[in-house]
C-alpha cells in the first residue's frame, strides 16, 4: 500500500484477507513504523514514490493508493501483469459541510481527468465506483480528519482551531469517495 499513513487502511486489507501479508510504503518514517504496527502481516518501508520503489518488477499482486501521489510508471514496473491498482480518490463532495467552515481546499473539478491522464498509458480502469456515507465527528475527530489531508499543509493552525471550536459539539461530515480498479495495459 502506497502512502499508508498509519496503516488503518491496509490493516483493513489484511483482516479481510487472512492468508495475505502486506506492505506499507510511505515517505514519512513515523507513518511506516505505525503502518508495521497496525497488523501482524503488515511489513513496511519508507520511500520515496518519486524514486524507484524498493520492489522487484511484476512482485505485486495488489497496490492500494489512498488520496496519495501516483508513480504510474512504478506502479506498473512492479504490478504483476494480473494484477489490480486501487486508487481511493476524493469524490465531489467529499468533506463538503467543512470546506467552507474551516477554510479548507475543494476537490478539483477536473480530478477524474487528471487521474485518467496520470494513469492512462499504464493502466485501463475497467470499474469505478462512488461511496459515500455520513460521519459524526467531536472536534477532535474533524481536526484529526483535517490533519489527514491537503489542507492541513495549507491551513495556519492557530485559526483553523479557533474555526473548529466553533462548530457544534458534534458535527455531521460527507465522506465521499471513488474507488477505481486499474488493470496493467499489456
Amino acid at each position: 500500500m502506497w502512502g499508508s499513513g498509519t496503516g488503518h487502511h491496509l490493516a483493513g486489507t489484511l483482516a479481510a484477507l487472512p492468508s495475505t501479508w502486506g506492505l506499507a510504503l510511505d515517505s514519512s518514517k513515523a507513518a511506516a513504523r505505525s503502518s508495521a504496527g497496525a497488523h501482524p502481516h503488515a511489513n513496511a518501508v519508507v520511500a520515496d514514490i518519486w524514486r524507484p520503489l524498493p520492489l522487484a518488477d511484476d512482485s505485486v499482486g495488489v497496490l492500494i493508493d489512498v488520496f496519495a501521489p501516483r508513480n504510474a510508471a512504478e506502479f506498473r514496473r512492479v504490478l504483476r501483469p494480473d494484477g489490480a491498482l486501487i486508487v481511493v480518490t476524493p469524490g465531489p463532495d467529499h468533506l463538503t459541510e467543512l470546506v467552507d467552515r474551516l477554510a479548507l481546499l475543494r476537490v478539483d473539478p477536473d480530478k477524474t481527468d487528471r487521474l485518467a491522464d496520470t494513469l492512462g498509458a499504464d493502466f485501463v480502469e475497467p470499474s469505478s465506483r462512488p461511496y459515500r456515507w455520513i460521519m459524526d465527528l467531536n472536534h477532535d475527530e474533524v481536526g484529526a480528519l483535517v490533519a489527514m489531508g491537503p489542507s492541513a499543509w495549507h491551513a495556519d493552525p492557530p485559526a483553523l482551531a479557533a474555526r473548529i471550536a466553533d462548530l457544534p459539539p458534534r458535527a455531521r461530515v460527507t465522506a465521499s469517495v471513488v474507488v477505481g480498479v486499474y488493470r496493467p495495459r499489456s
